[in-house]
Protein backbone atom coordinates (compact mmCIF):
# COMPACT_ATOMS: atom_id res chain seq x y z
CA UNK A 1 0.00 0.00 0.00
CA UNK A 2 3.35 2.20 0.84
CA UNK A 3 4.64 1.13 -2.14
CA UNK A 4 1.65 1.88 -4.41
CA UNK A 5 1.20 5.49 -2.97
CA UNK A 6 4.91 6.32 -3.41
CA UNK A 7 4.79 5.04 -6.99
CA UNK A 8 1.57 7.01 -7.52
CA UNK A 9 3.41 10.69 -5.80
CA UNK A 10 6.83 9.94 -7.57
CA UNK A 11 4.86 9.78 -11.16
CA UNK A 12 2.62 12.79 -10.00
CA UNK A 13 5.82 14.34 -9.59
CA UNK A 14 7.68 13.17 -12.26
CA UNK A 15 4.54 14.52 -14.49
CA UNK A 16 4.78 18.17 -12.88
CA UNK A 17 8.34 18.12 -13.68
CA UNK A 18 8.36 17.12 -17.53
CA UNK A 19 4.97 19.49 -17.48
CA UNK A 20 7.34 22.47 -15.79
CA UNK A 21 10.44 21.49 -17.92
CA UNK A 22 8.23 21.75 -21.33
CA UNK A 23 6.36 25.10 -20.50
CA UNK A 24 9.71 26.90 -19.59
CA UNK A 25 11.05 25.34 -23.05
CA UNK A 26 8.21 26.40 -24.77
CA UNK A 27 8.56 30.13 -23.26
CA UNK A 28 12.26 30.23 -23.72
CA UNK A 29 11.39 29.34 -27.45
CA UNK A 30 9.13 32.27 -27.65
CA UNK A 31 11.57 35.06 -26.42
CA UNK A 32 14.02 33.00 -28.08
CA UNK A 33 12.42 33.99 -31.38
CA UNK A 34 11.15 37.17 -30.18
CA UNK A 35 14.98 38.52 -29.47
CA UNK A 36 16.50 36.88 -33.01
CA UNK A 37 13.21 38.49 -34.73
CA UNK A 38 14.22 42.00 -33.19
CA UNK A 39 17.78 41.79 -33.76
CA UNK A 40 17.24 40.64 -37.42
CA UNK A 41 14.89 43.95 -37.68
CA UNK A 42 16.83 46.05 -36.26
CA UNK A 43 19.86 44.66 -38.21
CA UNK A 44 18.25 45.19 -41.59
CA UNK A 45 17.04 48.81 -40.57
CA UNK A 46 21.10 49.51 -39.96
CA UNK A 47 21.59 47.80 -43.24
CA UNK A 48 19.90 49.43 -45.01
CA UNK A 49 20.33 53.02 -43.68
CA UNK A 50 24.74 52.32 -43.99
CA UNK A 51 23.69 51.63 -48.04
CA UNK A 52 21.22 54.39 -47.69
CA UNK A 53 24.20 56.48 -46.55
CA UNK A 54 27.04 54.77 -48.87
CA UNK A 55 24.98 55.89 -52.25
CA UNK A 56 24.01 59.11 -51.00
CA UNK A 57 27.92 59.80 -50.57
CA UNK A 58 28.75 58.15 -53.89
CA UNK A 59 26.29 60.71 -55.22
CA UNK A 60 27.70 63.76 -53.71
CA UNK A 61 30.83 62.68 -54.92
CA UNK A 62 29.75 62.52 -58.41
CA UNK A 63 27.58 66.12 -57.66
CA UNK A 64 31.12 67.66 -56.31
CA UNK A 65 33.09 66.21 -59.38
CA UNK A 66 31.20 67.65 -61.67
CA UNK A 67 30.71 71.12 -60.20
CA UNK A 68 32.97 73.42 -61.43
CA UNK A 69 34.97 75.54 -58.80
CA UNK A 70 33.86 73.52 -56.36
CA UNK A 71 37.17 73.56 -53.74
CA UNK A 72 38.68 70.11 -53.75
CA UNK A 73 39.51 70.61 -49.38
CA UNK A 74 35.29 70.74 -49.23
CA UNK A 75 34.95 67.17 -50.91
CA UNK A 76 37.81 66.02 -49.18
CA UNK A 77 35.61 66.96 -45.93
CA UNK A 78 32.46 66.01 -46.69
CA UNK A 79 33.62 62.80 -47.45
CA UNK A 80 35.70 62.07 -44.28
CA UNK A 81 32.42 63.57 -42.27
CA UNK A 82 30.35 61.03 -44.42
CA UNK A 83 32.71 58.09 -43.37
CA UNK A 84 32.82 59.33 -39.90
CA UNK A 85 29.12 58.72 -39.86
CA UNK A 86 29.17 55.62 -41.96
CA UNK A 87 31.39 54.28 -39.02
CA UNK A 88 29.47 55.48 -36.14
CA UNK A 89 26.22 53.80 -37.86
CA UNK A 90 28.31 50.69 -38.45
CA UNK A 91 29.25 50.70 -34.46
CA UNK A 92 26.05 51.33 -33.44
CA UNK A 93 24.60 48.46 -35.81
CA UNK A 94 27.50 46.12 -33.93
CA UNK A 95 26.35 47.29 -30.32
CA UNK A 96 22.64 46.45 -30.99
CA UNK A 97 23.37 42.95 -32.34
CA UNK A 98 25.50 42.34 -29.38
CA UNK A 99 23.07 43.92 -26.86
CA UNK A 100 20.21 41.89 -28.59
CA UNK A 101 22.71 38.70 -28.22
CA UNK A 102 22.91 39.00 -24.74
CA UNK A 103 19.56 39.96 -24.13
CA UNK A 104 18.83 35.99 -26.18
CA UNK A 105 21.62 34.56 -23.25
CA UNK A 106 20.82 36.17 -20.45
CA UNK A 107 16.49 34.98 -21.30
CA UNK A 108 18.05 31.29 -22.12
CA UNK A 109 20.42 31.11 -18.49
CA UNK A 110 17.13 32.60 -16.83
CA UNK A 111 15.08 29.66 -18.05
CA UNK A 112 17.42 27.31 -17.41
CA UNK A 113 17.98 28.40 -13.81
CA UNK A 114 14.21 28.42 -13.29
CA UNK A 115 14.31 24.58 -14.21
CA UNK A 116 16.79 24.10 -12.35
CA UNK A 117 15.32 25.49 -9.02
CA UNK A 118 12.12 23.40 -9.50
CA UNK A 119 14.29 20.48 -10.49
CA UNK A 120 15.95 20.79 -6.72
CA UNK A 121 12.56 21.34 -5.20
CA UNK A 122 11.05 18.55 -6.44
CA UNK A 123 13.81 16.20 -5.51
CA UNK A 124 13.80 18.16 -2.04
CA UNK A 125 9.87 17.41 -2.00
CA UNK A 126 10.67 13.49 -3.13
CA UNK A 127 13.70 13.45 -0.15
CA UNK A 128 11.15 14.52 2.63
CA UNK A 129 8.37 12.25 1.22
CA UNK A 130 10.53 9.38 1.37
CA UNK A 131 11.95 10.11 4.55
CA UNK A 132 8.76 10.74 6.29
CA UNK A 133 7.40 6.79 5.10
Amino acid sequence: SHEAALSEVRASLENTVAERAASHEAQLSVVRASVESAAAEREASLSTRCETLEATCQQLRHSLAEMSGAPKAATQALGQELRLELHQLREEADKMVSQLRDVLVQAHESRISEVRESLEATAIDREALASSR
